[in-house]
């Protein structure tokens, strides 16, 4: 291990490297160089933190963005979790209908409670009602059902 005083603060830029350079400094057996280590660390993040550079977030919050991103088609990155560490897939949600409007014949756009915005890629000649309670599922090949008040079922895709 490196002297204290030959190490240097992490670059701000990926927050593995930040955390790790606070464990590693438990390493140093001499309190004054795992002291001045500690606040070299604690200094990266304090900087990273406010400078927008990293984001801490509790498994709740990921489980909450990852639902509110549920429908679009992302590239499989890790955004939200350590690398090699994968989270199991949502397969489905439930919200409620807040406004229905029409998109082309027989076709609806549809807000949810959450605020998303989903449009049906099937003709219904029946809307989804206002305050309808909706399952939407992952189905095959990357599309998505939603099941309206129970029993409608429709191909659906989301917008926003």
């Amino acid at each position: 291990m490196m002297p204290a005083s030959a190490q240097t603060a992490p670059s701000i830029g990926n927050g593995e490297k930040l955390i790790d350079a606070v464990t590693q400094c438990r390493a140093i057996a001499e309190p004054a160089g795992r002291l001045a280590c500690f606040d070299r660390a604690s200094s990266a993040l304090e900087v990273a933190r406010a400078g927008d550079g990293l984001a801490v977030l509790s498994r709740d919050e990921v489980a909450e963005k990852r639902r509110s991103l549920f429908g679009f088609q992302l590239p499989t990155i890790n955004l939200f979790g350590r690398s090699g560490e994968r989270m199991p897939e949502i397969q489905n949600f439930e919200s409620s209908v807040s406004t229905v409007t029409r998109s082309g014949r027989d076709r609806w756009v549809v807000r949810l409670a959450d605020g998303s915005t989903w449009r049906t890629t099937e003709p219904s000649r029946f809307p989804p009602r206002i305050g309808d309670p909706v399952k939407i599922r992952r189905a095959a090949l990357g599309t998505f059902v939603a099941s309206f008040d129970g029993d409608r079922s429709l191909r659906i895709e989301r917008l926003q």
